[in-house]
């Protein structure tokens, strides 16, 4: 038809769906058309369905009940490679960056953070790519407690200890460090009974004390007998090893212990 004008009806309040008319031009006398499944309209809520859209977005902000992010982002974007989906009911997620931040995320697992008491021993052990430590080294901090630790093989990382040699003792050789090693000396035969013969002291100090063990190291030293006999006294920074009631002979004999030192 020809109809000039149409009367118009405000149906705000009309639940069902209307259909939006168009023609297909700009002039001339065209039939008014309609896209039923591309487009429709909802009087009574004021919904506009559309298959899709193009053009300048200028309406306001959308909420996340249609797939926005609630709030106004200004020039901000988001770029995602793949789908991104949160889990945990309706628990929120703040992520705080102090500067350009690239992150390697796991492909699966928990990740742990600084927040006291939210890391375990057993959550280290499956988390460490290599926990023999063939691949790298676990650093702990200074003098970590240790439940019963079990080694294959145990190596010492400290440095020389230093020494003093008593009253009679000549040369003086130590190889190793405060864990372990090797002393080699002589005497002039003048060593007291129960006298210094050597006091060797530990680069790193035991806080609780120190509980040296003697073994013989050659056949000489092993010979001793009786009162020849030394032994060794633990302290928190060196141990003594000391003269029985005899003495050591000297000066051609060369005596040589090994030592093992547990601290606490």
């Amino acid at each position: 038809t020809n109809a000039v004008n149409t009367g118009i009806t405000d149906a705000g309040t009309i639940a069902g769906t209307a259909y939006p008319t168009f023609v297909m031009g700009t002039s001339g006398n065209l039939p008014q058309r309609v896209a039923a499944s591309s487009l429709s309209f909802v009087p009574s809520t004021g919904r506009l369905n559309a298959t899709s859209f193009a053009g300048l977005w200028n309406g306001t902000v959308i909420s996340g009940e249609y797939g926005g992010t609630g709030v106004n982002n200004g020039t901000k974007t988001i770029t995602l490679g793949g789908d991104l989906l949160t889990t945990g009911s309706t628990n929120s997620l703040t992520l705080n960056t102090t500067g350009t931040t690239a992150v390697t995320l796991p492909a699966s697992g928990t990740l742990y953070g600084t927040l006291n008491n939210s890391f375990n021993s057993a959550a280290l052990r499956t988390s460490l790519i290599d926990e023999t430590g063939t691949g790298g080294s676990v650093v702990f901090s200074t003098n970590p407690n240790l439940t019963a630790p079990r080694a294959t093989s145990l190596i010492g990382n400290g440095t020389l200890p230093t020494n003093t040699p008593g009253a009679g003792i000549n040369a003086v050789t130590i190889e190793g460090n405060d864990l372990a090693g090797t002393i080699t000396l002589t005497s002039d035969g003048s060593v007291a009974a129960g006298g210094a013969i050597l006091t060797v002291i530990y680069t790193t100090v035991f806080p609780g004390g120190s509980y040296p063990v003697l073994y013989p190291a050659n056949a000489a030293t092993a010979s001793l007998a009786a009162g020849n006999q030394v032994y060794a006294e633990g302290a928190t920074n060196n141990f003594v090893i000391r003269a029985g009631t005899g003495t050591l002979t000297g000066p051609a004999v060369v005596y040589k212990w090994n030592y093992h030192v547990i601290g606490r």
